[in-house]
């Protein structure tokens, strides 16, 4: 889900999509191996169907409520390039969050690799590899520093709503229908599957039976004629346990240098990086 939009990026786009340039195109992806659903069959017809709904409630208790949190995310996301001809880019991320004011993002594969710290006071976007960085002053809030950055343009991430201080207001927001396909085995796990139907998004969600937390989410914009689709699968999820101390710092290498505070593309590239549709 985007911060903007309906419903906000995972949108749930639930996935990390960084508004950042394609860099290099490597790595491969692990597939979800999940069983068809066993009741798409039987699927009931759109409508706000009060056991979908439940179970967003029921995921977004689970991650408002959790003190710590980390987990990783694989990302497919298609992109269409100048000559018309459509293409996929992998990526990755590791995400940190801690209560509602503490984040750290570092993000791989075909994206633009930085690192993301946020520590309640300021913000930092730390490109390694080109040994860059640009921070500023920014107390507040994970939901308030996300906001701003999606507004001005300088980091964007599409799983933003799950580290969110309120998940489940951000993913209905817009919802036209949700209803609960069946259920599905996604890497071993057993899931809840719910379907949404937003105004320019429809999305799906894999939701573990026991733990209650998204294992994989479908995105297919409907506002663009082909409706591409994206898809995020979760893994490693650790909820209220200890995070490292020095996981929302930074400390600038002596050999790096500070730049004005912009989208890491362009201050690498030199132009701006295509813009995220909510």
């Amino acid at each position: 889900m985007s911060r903007h939009g309906n419903p906000r990026a995972i949108a749930l786009a639930a996935v990390l999509f960084v508004a950042l340039p394609f860099a290099h195109a490597e790595g491969q992806t692990r597939q979800a191996q999940a069983q068809p659903s066993s009741a798409a069959p039987h699927a009931k017809a759109p409508g706000k169907d009060p056991q979908a709904l439940a179970a967003l409630k029921d995921m977004s208790t689970t991650l408002a409520s959790a003190k710590t949190m980390s987990f990783k995310v694989r990302t497919l996301r298609p992109m269409k390039l100048a000559s018309g001809a459509w293409i996929t880019l992998i990526g990755a991320a590791s995400v940190k969050r801690e209560g509602k004011d503490k984040l750290s993002v570092e993000t791989s594969g075909d994206y633009f690799p930085f690192h993301f710290y946020f520590d309640g006071k300021t913000v930092t976007a730390f490109a390694s590899e080109k040994k860059i960085y640009a921070q500023k002053d920014a107390p507040g809030t994970i939901d308030e520093v996300l906001d701003q950055a999606a507004k001005n343009g300088t980091v964007t991430f599409i799983f933003a709503d799950i580290v969110g201080s309120d998940p489940y207001a951000a993913m209905t927001k817009g919802l036209q229908s949700a209803f609960v396909v069946g259920a599905s085995t996604i890497d071993g796990v057993e899931t809840e599957h719910v379907a949404v139907h937003g105004k320019m998004m429809d999305w799906e969600v894999w939701i573990g039976m026991k733990d209650r937390l998204p294992r994989l989410v479908t995105l297919t914009d409907t506002s663009q004629a082909r409706k591409p689709s994206h898809a995020l699968q979760f893994s490693e999820w650790a909820l209220d346990q200890s995070l490292p101390g020095d996981a929302f710092s930074f400390n600038a290498p002596a050999d790096a240098i500070k730049v004005p505070f912009r989208n890491p593309g362009q201050m690498v590239t030199g132009r701006r990086a295509p813009a995220q549709r909510p």
